[in-house]
């Protein structure tokens, strides 16, 4: 049986923690609406799109629920180290079984213990309403593409293994984005 992970912030559940992803649950987010109740008129005007011209959302809600089998003592290293990595940090959150997507959000930490040597650690995430498609990594010398949908284009590179001397070098250029475009370039240089 495959066992599926996830990757917050660059660190993966199984690989750099130990930890066996046991549920995820990605909700939708909540639709934002506008209704003007006109006297006189049955029902109500729905001006949810009038300002943007699409709906728009409030935050997706994700929890994730991570086992981690050891003793009493190492329950509590393994959670300080993990909540000291994520808690009340906005990371991304990549899934192992829809690894061309990421999400952003801000994490919290909670955990309960189980019997004497199973630990439930709860990952809440308060992230954007849509996920994002990652585009490219780079190592060494690469060219990447910012992509996007919509009026947004975001990406997040990350450089692993970053040293003291080398060099990194990032030259964004963006002919089709107009004034009403935005583009985000997310830098996370992590040195293991």
């Amino acid at each position: 049986m495959a066992y599926y992970g996830v990757r917050i912030g660059g660190y993966h559940c199984w690989d750099d923690w130990g930890c066996r992803m046991e549920s995820k649950d990605v909700g939708y987010p909540d639709l934002r609406t506008i209704k003007v109740e006109i006297p006189g008129k049955d029902g109500y005007l729905d001006l949810s799109d009038a300002l943007r011209g699409r709906p728009t959302y409030d935050n997706r809600k994700i929890k994730i629920v991570l086992l981690y089998k050891g003793t009493m003592t190492e329950f509590g290293q393994k959670v300080t180290e993990i909540a000291g990595l994520i808690h009340g940090k906005v990371r991304s959150v990549a899934f192992d079984d829809d690894e061309q997507y990421v999400y952003f959000g801000r994490c919290t930490v909670n955990y309960t213990v189980e019997g004497l040597n199973i630990c439930r650690i709860a990952i809440d995430v308060d992230a954007q309403p849509y996920k994002k498609f990652k585009t490219a990594t780079a190592s060494k010398t690469e060219t990447i593409t910012l992509g996007g949908s919509g009026l947004s284009y975001y990406t997040r590179l990350t450089v692993n293994n970053l040293q003291p001397e080398d060099r990194v070098t990032f030259e964004v250029i963006a002919p089709s984005l107009t004034v009403s475009d935005k583009a985000y370039l997310v830098i996370e240089a992590v040195s293991k």
